[in-house]
């Protein structure tokens, strides 16, 4: 499963050893003040990591996804 759609641009133009990033969920997720919610993401090619800051609202529609990762990757 594929997460870079919830990375910000201007982290996916920075270079990967391997062509192209491939970013998931490393289990760190918290919350911020002034409601957004960061989530620790690592490239599953070069290990890049890179934190995501998710509205309420983003997090709400993605909080299942990333959740049922992380249990299933034992992360």
């Amino acid at each position: 499963m594929n997460f870079n759609h919830l990375i910000p641009k201007h982290e996916m133009l920075r270079e990967c050893i391997t062509g192209k990033h491939s970013y998931y969920p490393s289990g760190h997720i918290e919350a911020m003040i002034g409601g957004s919610i960061a989530v620790r993401f690592r490239c599953k090619k070069c290990g890049t990591g890179t934190t995501s800051f998710l509205t309420t609202e983003e997090h709400g529609t993605y909080r299942n996804v990333i959740e049922r990762y992380i249990e299933s990757k034992g992360v």
